[in-house]
């Protein structure tokens, strides 16, 4: 294959950190196949997640050029994590070398072993500041965004959580009420279902919910921009997530022939929520749980949603908060 462009994130805070990220670059640009185009400066980062008690990272980021597969460049980053002395054992745990394949190109790679874009980087601050110095223009096959779009979305004020649990709504609650009470912030909740709605209708009432929704995110930062401090506005639901799945069913009705008046009124109506959605305030990220069972591949998701995803790793509720505020507070100084 020809050259292709990839990022490489890098951290540690065990040991001589400078010393050994130092070496894992050295050893970078000495492998066969790999170009090392430039490296970042070092940022001191407090550790966000993981066991209590860990001492500051030392983070920094890698452009390459390669000739290798994205899944042989992983394989050699984990390579030289291991002669780092790098330990695998608990998650988010102290590490001597972290070294993960943040991009490549504009591929998208969605395998049990490796998922590019990474899932995190996005809302990660200690990964999207160094990125920004060597490659603010490399753009999230995913969003759509650059690297200096998706740093800057993480200054704004205040930040949105959008949390979506597919159809599992009673979930999507419980989730976001725990993640508003662990980062004290604002929650907002689902506008109630209209259980006399007709079938022919539902499609048009669920439209009229995300621009409901929409609205009330706006107030809900009208109103924290007025109010000292830094709070997050946590919603029981994603308005783009929303949107792109009532894409996914009226795609489907297309398929089965209903009443083209119908239709076009439903067509009519989709097209004009998408337009306004498109210039409204975004959420800062949203939390998809339960993707995997969605139906969708990740690729689903590429150019469909300006918004960063986040799809926790996590299966029970309490992992999944525990995973998220994580992700939060990294999207801080």
């Amino acid at each position: 294959m020809g050259n292709t462009l990839a990022l490489i994130a890098l951290g540690g805070n065990l040991g001589d950190r400078r010393a050994t990220l130092d070496r894992a670059v050295a050893d970078l640009a000495g492998f066969p196949g790999v170009n090392l185009r430039s490296v970042s400066t070092y940022h001191r980062t407090a550790p966000v997640g993981g066991p209590g008690g860990q001492g500051a990272f030392l983070n920094a980021a890698a452009a390459l050029e390669t000739t290798l597969d994205p899944v042989s460049l992983h394989q050699v980053l984990l390579d030289l994590e291991r002669r780092a002395g790098r330990v695998r054992e608990i998650r988010w745990d102290a590490r001597t070398l972290d070294l993960d394949l943040i991009l490549f190109g504009d591929q998208i790679v969605d395998t049990p072993e490796l998922t590019v874009p990474h899932p995190r980087f996005s809302v990660r601050r200690f990964v999207l500041d160094p990125l920004a110095e060597i490659a603010p223009d490399a753009v999230d096959p995913l969003t759509g965004r650059t690297v200096l779009d998706l740093l800057v979305r993480l200054d704004r004020r205040p930040s949105v959580l959008g949390v979506d649990a597919g159809g599992e709504v009673d979930r999507a609650s419980r989730v976001a009420l725990a993640i508003s009470d662990e980062l004290q912030g604002e929650l907002l909740r689902r506008p109630p279902p209209d259980e006399e709605t007709r079938p022919s209708e539902q499609l048009l009432v669920a439209l009229d919910r995300i621009e409901a929704s929409s609205a009330a995110i706006e107030e809900a930062r009208d109103q924290l921009l007025r109010t000292p401090g830094d709070r997050w506005i946590v919603s029981d639901w994603a308005p783009p997530l929303e949107l792109l799945r009532i894409g996914s069913a009226l795609a489907r009705c297309a398929e089965r022939n209903v009443d083209p008046v119908e239709f076009d009124r439903l067509e009519r109506r989709f097209r004009e929520v998408d337009r306004r959605q498109a210039i409204a305030p975004s959420p800062t990220f949203c939390v998809a749980i339960g993707f995997r069972r969605w139906g969708w591949g990740l690729a689903s998701l590429e150019r469909a949603v300006e918004v960063p995803i986040l799809i926790p790793d996590a299966e029970d509720d309490a992992g999944i908060v525990a995973e998220v505020v994580s992700c939060c507070l990294a999207t801080r100084p």
